[in-house]
């Protein structure tokens, strides 16, 4: 199953990341960008988030 949110490299800054929707791009509707400016792990952790999100996965803040 391929998840709805990914990340890669962004073309118009070197050296950041961006987060977009996959499934989108995979149909053929372009690339559409949720979030954008991020560093590698960021990006990462980001997209993980937005496919919990959308699997229906609360969020649980960390306890400091």
């Amino acid at each position: 199953m391929q998840e709805r949110y990914a990340h890669k490299a962004d073309p118009d800054e070197p050296g950041r990341w961006l987060v977009y929707d996959a499934k989108l791009l995979a149909a053929g509707g372009g690339l559409l960008v949720v979030e954008r400016g991020l560093t590698e792990v960021g990006a990462k952790v980001v997209a993980q988030w937005f496919n919990d999100m959308n699997r229906g996965v609360p969020f649980v803040p960390p306890r400091v």
